[in-house]
């Protein structure tokens, strides 16, 4: 597996095509040594873009990438960084949050105030999410020049096909404070997700390949798609996922169309 590189954007900045994010993990789910061996994982795959916010983990998910990057010995310009801020870290105390020039600068720590005009964003994007990708932001591909670098590739574990027989114990799902996601995941239209889950698992092993690469590599040949941020708790799950890189050759036209006519009814 050779990682592929693009370009975010017009901002000139080559990010790997898969990328790492601490949400949900980072500070929280894992602990900071098995954090260390996945962003480290990532890296030696070739990921140099690596993805938090403010305000996962009450702050901590950011304390933890920065203490690994801090003691990795890698060369500062061999990666990339990106943050959100918003939500806050603190508290929703009256300028804790939103993006007032105070809590802007005190979230980045910037020594001065220089803007420039939007090059990336963040939307979610899977075989059922679709809409701000694909239809709302399509104007602004050409035009603006627009990259994205988007999350939750494989519908927070669904396209995994582990959610088929309800939500295993220790998972994403169960973590405090995610009941929303847990609606959006296993929620009233559950059933029909699921349904479609199995007839993309047996698209997957027809390709020789599981479902989460199915799912990732997806993602990746829409060629708006800067770079695909991967979430992990464990080492392995990583690595399969890195290897989404090759099925992507793999999802010919015939088999898109296929995938297509499975997914996209149910699409948001």
């Amino acid at each position: 597996m050779n990682m592929l590189y693009r370009r975010l954007g017009k901002s000139g900045l080559k990010v790997s095509a898969l990328s790492f994010g601490a949400w949900v993990t980072f500070g929280k789910q894992i602990d900071d040594p098995v954090a260390k061996n996945l962003l480290h994982t990532a890296y030696d795959a070739g990921v140099n873009f690596f993805d938090n916010a403010e305000a996962y983990a009450d702050g901590q998910a950011e304390v933890v990438m920065g203490a690994i990057l801090k003691n990795s010995g890698w060369r500062r310009s061999s990666y990339s960084v990106s943050s959100k801020v918003f939500f806050g870290a603190a508290g929703d105390l009256p300028n804790e949050t939103g993006l007032s020039r105070k809590h802007v600068v005190e979230a980045c720590h910037c020594a001065r105030l220089g803007l420039y005009a939007p090059t990336m964003e963040q939307p979610q994007y899977n075989l059922f999410h679709r809409a701000k990708v694909e239809k709302e932001f399509s104007p602004l591909y050409k035009k603006h020049g627009l990259g994205t670098t988007i999350w939750s590739p494989l519908a927070s574990g669904l396209l995994t096909g582990k959610y088929n027989k309800g939500v295993p114990a220790g998972s994403r799902l169960q973590v405090a404070g995610l009941e929303w996601l847990k609606d959006r995941v296993v929620g009233d239209d559950a059933a029909k997700k699921q349904a479609a889950v199995e007839q993309l698992s047996i698209v997957a092993k027809e390709l020789g390949t599981s479902l989460p690469k199915l799912g990732v590599a997806w993602c990746l040949k829409n060629e708006y798609v800067s770079t695909v941020i991967l979430g992990a708790s464990k080492v392995e799950q990583l690595q399969e996922n890195l290897g989404a890189l090759d099925v992507v050759e793999k999802l010919t036209p015939d088999v898109l169309k296929r995938i297509d006519k499975i997914s996209q009814p149910i699409a948001e």
